[in-house]
């Protein structure tokens, strides 16, 4: 009996999100597509910038973007990273590393 619950909660768990070198996509409850951001680059990072423009959410809040490519950055370190906002996903960005 055990088993089965492990085996049904970990295909609910699979068929609910997916994850990416940088960080997660969760559905969202509307069907937009969000980013958040979960991270910063380090203690220096002040600013957060999406495709060059700064970004005004807080850390761990929602705020909507186009579907596609883009690229989170930070004033202090100027590292730049990629990642994918896919439709209808609220992706969650974690990793700045390597």
């Amino acid at each position: 009996m055990s088993r089965t619950i492990l085996v049904i909660t970990l295909l609910v768990g699979f068929g609910c999100g997916d994850r990416d070198l940088r960080g997660k996509y969760v559905r969202s409850g509307d069907g937009e597509t969000y980013l958040v951001v979960d991270e910063q680059d380090g203690p220096l990072c002040n600013t957060l910038y999406v495709d060059g423009q700064r970004w005004p959410q807080a850390l761990h809040v929602a705020g909507k973007v186009t579907p596609g490519n883009h690229e989170v950055g930070c004033d202090s370190t100027g590292a730049t990273l990629a990642f994918e906002a896919k439709v209808g996903t609220t992706y969650h960005f974690s990793y700045w590393g390597p």
